[in-house]
């Protein structure tokens, strides 16, 4: 097939800003499975001077007696030149008995669970560089936690035959412990987790995962302690359930916030950039994470669920942009650099894209840019059933390409494609990858009105989220054999923080000349 394409010029740019992240080492947390990394994404990657993959390997639980592995990754994947460190962590359950088990109970368990795992990473052509440990102990469990790292660390270097680096996460509350540097002393180094430190437990009190004030001052109280660390730096957002009286229930891991929208159940309610404190932004106190709120307004099959409230906090460029920002510009010399939590599931909008993470560790400005290909065939088989006409009837589909390197907003409005023809004629259509379709014609000011099919030139395709890289494709657009002649495809984007929209169209087409 012959694709006609248009690269829509619509764009919005900031001065690129210069990287100083100099000689600091960067890093991903790799959280789900199975390990399967792109070509392209390694490409991505490596051009933002990324070196290491933080891989969650296993979670430890237990069944009352013993600590168990579960979880186990799924090595689908090579390494793909990058070094692998494997991250074991604990679930919630076993870290509310961390202080009823022994310390030799539990390094005796899980020094071989820990060792299997990377024999089977081995087997799988992975070979670690190193073990990391996710275990959000309380604060007043750091010198239990110090004895265990003081335990396994010898039981684990056995696994080793050269090099290797055994580290720990670390939560921002215990760098002010006076126990927190005997913890540090048993491992190679920590990685603070500068990142939600605090949930909102009403809806009027949510706040953002990231607070540049924790990461300052986690900065200033690591400086001159001597202590190595990488700064862990969030690119994701999460979902919370309230109920109908606003208080917090759980945090949610239903429907993404595109299916949310979608669902019959859900009424969708706002869209607000906030600030530090989760208040409405403005453009210059925007910390990069947007609110989309949704009220739920039919109860579940059990009854339940009435009114209550999905908040979901979504990630833009700024949000990993201006903390990678301060981390290059304040960090003390005891920082060896910075871990990205963390690469995205394959169709996730929770966490950026990894050309959004890249794009944000380089400084770049967000853009939102789009190319269009369109496509048309004759349909003669629409003639079946004693119909004649001069020309036949033909078949449109519209393929809009995510070419910038950020995400719209979610809303009912966050990308809009407008496919205009010279004359009525639009038979049928379908969805395709879009969320919304209606008919209607275009003014005189460029403006979409709905209107009935016989009047109407144009459909409005409208989508929640856009994602940079992502092809969206119409279904087919039937026309009539004596329908349209020419077509012209424009477009409208909403940036996160609802501080930019972006305009773009292409040529007009005579279909004729479409394959």
């Amino acid at each position: 097939m012959l694709l006609l394409a248009a690269v829509l010029a619509g764009v919005f740019l900031f001065a690129r800003r210069h990287s100083h992240h100099g000689d600091l080492d960067l890093g991903i947390w790799y959280w789900h499975s199975p390990f399967a990394v792109s070509d392209e994404d390694a490409r991505l990657l490596r051009s933002a001077g990324f070196t290491t993959l933080y891989v969650r390997t296993g979670t430890f639980t237990t069944d009352g007696k013993r600590l168990l592995l579960a979880l186990p990754e799924q090595w689908q994947s090579g390494d793909k030149g990058f070094r692998i460190v494997s991250v074991f962590n604990f679930d919630p359950g076993l870290l509310t008995h961390f202080d009823a088990f022994g310390v030799d109970r539990m390094a005796g368990d899980m020094a071989p669970r820990i060792a299997a795992a990377l024999d089977g990473a081995r087997k799988r052509g992975i070979h670690p560089a190193g073990v990391q440990l996710d275990i959000d102990c309380p604060t007043r469990l750091l010198p239990k936690y110090a004895e265990l790292l003081g335990r396994l660390k010898p039981m684990l270097a056995k696994d080793f035959s050269g090099t290797w680096s055994f580290s720990i996460t670390a939560l921002p509350t215990w760098l002010s412990s006076p126990q927190f540097a005997d913890v540090a002393s048993r491992v190679d180094f920590v990685a603070p987790q500068f990142y939600e430190g605090r949930v909102g437990r009403t809806v009027d009190d949510i706040v953002p995962v990231s607070d540049p004030s924790e990461l300052a001052s986690g900065l200033r109280r690591l400086d001159g302690t001597g202590i190595a660390f990488y700064a862990g730096i969030p690119a994701y957002g999460h979902a919370l359930l309230y109920d109908k009286r606003g208080r917090l229930e759980a945090v949610y891991r239903g429907l993404s916030a595109e299916d949310a929208l979608r669902h019959p159940s859900l009424r969708y309610e706002s869209t607000t950039p906030i600030d530090a404190r989760g208040r409405a932004a403005r453009e210059s106190s925007y910390v990069g994470q947007d609110l989309v709120a949704l009220k739920a307004i039919h109860p579940d099959s059990s009854g339940r669920g009435l009114g209550d409230t999905l908040a979901y906090l979504l990630p833009s460029l700024e949000i990993e942009s201006g903390q990678a920002r301060d981390v290059e510009e304040k960090a003390p010399a005891n920082c060896r650099g910075m871990i990205v939590y963390r690469y995205p599931e394959p169709d996730e909008t929770t966490c950026l894209s990894i050309r959004s993470i890249v794009a944000a560790i380089r400084n770049e400005a967000p853009t939102l840019e789009y190319g269009v290909e369109a496509h048309s065939r004759a349909v003669p088989y629409a003639l079946i059933g004693g119909r004649s006409a001069q020309t036949v009837p033909r078949e449109l589909t519209i393929s809009i390409l995510g070419k910038g390197n950020a995400p719209t907003e979610t809303s009912p409005d966050a990308l809009q494609v407008i496919v205009d023809f010279d004359r009525p004629g639009v038979e049928d259509y379908a969805l395709g990858d879009f969320d919304r379709a209606e008919m209607g014609v275009v003014d005189d000011a460029g403006g979409f009105v709905p209107c009935g099919r016989a009047r109407a030139t144009a459909l409005r395709l409208t989508r929640f989220n856009s994602q940079p890289g992502e092809v969206l494709r119409s279904g087919g657009i039937d026309l009539a054999s004596d329908g349209p002649r020419t077509v012209r495809v424009t477009w409208r984007a909403h940036g996160m923080g609802g501080f930019h929209i972006v305009d773009g169209r292409s040529p007009e087409w005579r279909l004729a000349d479409l394959k």
